[in-house]
């Protein structure tokens, strides 16, 4: 059985091919007034579209025991109105500060291993945005 979802994916998918600037209602599942949608369909400005576009920056490298910085500097697209949450994760040492904020800062004094990675998954935009990222520091030692 083929489910709403995928026809509804299909149908954006070929509507989005034909350049086709309108949706038909019974195809629309909306959020608040807005379309969502599994594909970002070309009829959608990227300002207009449900899900951002956004990276982890962090440095390439970075000396055991200094404090890494990782941060999404701007989410790119998405519903202006929705306000960001940010969840992050860090593979070794400590969150010391911005857990919840667009940037973090990680500890690496106790760390044994070469390399942190951050991971955040940025919530408050519709499913099934996919909304996670990450970056990964390798460690110097003396």
């Amino acid at each position: 059985m083929i489910s709403k979802a995928t026809i509804l994916a299909v149908a954006m998918a070929v509507m989005s091919s034909l350049s086709i600037r309108t949706m038909p209602e019974e195809l629309r599942s909306l959020d608040h007034g807005v379309p969502r949608c599994r594909i970002a369909p070309r009829w959608l400005t990227h300002q207009d579209t449900p899900c951002p576009t956004f990276e982890v920056q962090c440095p390439d490298s970075q000396k055991v025991g200094d404090t890494i910085v990782f941060k999404v500097p701007l989410l790119s697209g998405g519903v202006s109105s929705r306000k960001p949450t940010y969840k992050w994760k860090a593979s070794a040492g400590k969150i010391i500060g911005g857990q919840g904020t667009a940037t973090i800062m990680v500890d690496t004094r106790s760390v044994k291993v070469n390399e942190v990675k951050a991971r955040v998954r940025v919530g408050g935009f519709p499913r099934p945005c996919p909304l996670i990222a990450s970056c990964s520091v390798h460690l110097k030692r003396d």
